[in-house]
């Protein structure tokens, strides 16, 4: 059954496929296809028999018959013939429920407890806690809203500030950066659209400082949090890493993801940076930052060792209801790892995929196997 067929048959309704997360976005390849048709042309298309041998192994693996628009996208990126690719659709309905307790994944995902849950963890500074509707300060003390109000303008006064939701919050939805520098001539208007920004929040929000990050990452791109996403999985007694991806901000925009007009570039396992990255155009590939033209080749990430150790220390706290974990990990001005995000649910692989190759390498036919 495809995607389409489980929407009209309102099979989404079931929260723990997390294919709900979905319904009313499409998955990147689905807007490839389309993009395809609605101009008339194919940019790409598979050979015979390769999209024949596609459909064969998922038939084979899985019981279930795919459309191949997922194999076009990463076909167009770079030609390559490889029947491993997992589809999103396919991920999130059978191997995320499989690694995952999707049920428990809401309060582990909560950034206002990852200094309680990840305790010794860098993470952004935290400026104010908004739990439930009750604000906090960084060290969880109870606060009432116009002494959150002060704190964070007495904060905007020093640096920019980050406000989020602390739930569900991937892919940069609801991200708001506040500057005091647009008001320079007026305080009183800097806490007239604070206090209006809060609000549109309603509750269960964060307030941060904009982490100062490394000066390579800086030299990249400087206007956006630069992260680097690290895909990890639990294997036995194994932590291990699956993708490993510098995502990037574009075209003056604070937020470093694809969907929003940033890139990414696959990182190899001594921390260079592959030759070329993407936007979101596929059949493009970049080989230096449209914004600040810095060459991506030869370029190494420092201290991405202790980034990986972080990592796998990390992933061990909660590995015993997931197993398969997206990390956003920062590096602050000293090279020094720190936690942005954690994601256990909304966690998309195509990124990871067209940077790294397929997900499980030459361990997908263990993982299929396993969930059959």
């Amino acid at each position: 059954m495809q995607f389409s067929e489980f929407v009209l048959k309102g099979l989404l309704k079931d929260e723990n496929s997390y294919l709900a997360g979905y319904l009313g976005e499409r998955l990147p390849y689905w807007w490839f296809a389309r993009a395809q048709k609605k101009h008339g042309k194919l940019i790409v298309k598979l050979p015979p028999e390769y999209d024949r041998e596609i459909r064969r192994y998922w038939k084979e693996r899985l019981g279930v018959s795919i459309k191949t628009y997922c194999h076009q996208y990463f076909y167009a990126s770079n030609g390559v013939e490889d029947v491993r690719y997992i589809p999103e659709d396919v991920f999130f309905k059978y191997l995320l429920r499989k690694f995952n307790r999707l049920s428990f994944a809401k309060p582990y995902a909560d950034k206002n407890f990852y200094d309680r849950l990840f305790s010794g963890a860098k993470t952004p500074a935290t400026v104010v806690r908004n739990i439930n509707g009750n604000f906090y300060d960084e060290e969880y003390n109870a606060l009432d809203e116009h002494k959150a109000v002060r704190m964070v303008l007495e904060a905007l006064q020093e640096t920019r500030v980050v406000v989020k939701p602390s739930i569900d919050s991937g892919g940069g939805r609801n991200v708001s950066l506040l500057d005091i520098s647009r008001f320079s001539d007026s305080l009183a208007k800097a806490e007239l659209e604070l206090r209006e920004t809060l609000k549109k929040y309603n509750k269960d929000y964060i307030v941060q400082r904009f982490l100062e990050q490394s000066a390579l990452l800086n030299q990249i791109y400087p206007c956006s949090l630069n992260t680097i996403r690290i895909v990890s999985v639990a294997c036995g007694s194994k932590i291990d890493v699956l993708a490993r991806v510098l995502k990037m901000g574009n075209n003056s925009g604070f937020l470093d993801k694809v969907s929003m007009g940033g890139l990414s570039i696959g990182i190899d396992e001594h921390g260079r940076l592959h030759r070329h990255g993407f936007l979101a155009d596929v059949t493009a590939p970049v080989s230096v930052h449209p914004y600040s033209k810095f060459e991506f080749a030869g370029t190494v990430i420092p201290n991405f060792n202790e980034v990986l150790d972080f990592v796998k220390r990390l992933h061990r706290r909660i590995e015993p209801y997931f197993r398969f974990v997206s990390w956003d990990i920062a590096l602050d001005k000293n090279n020094n790892p720190v936690l942005v995000e954690v994601n256990l649910r909304y966690q998309g692989i195509m990124i990871p995929q067209l940077n790294c190759g397929p997900l499980f390498g030459d361990k997908t036919e263990v993982v299929l196997a396993s969930l059959r």
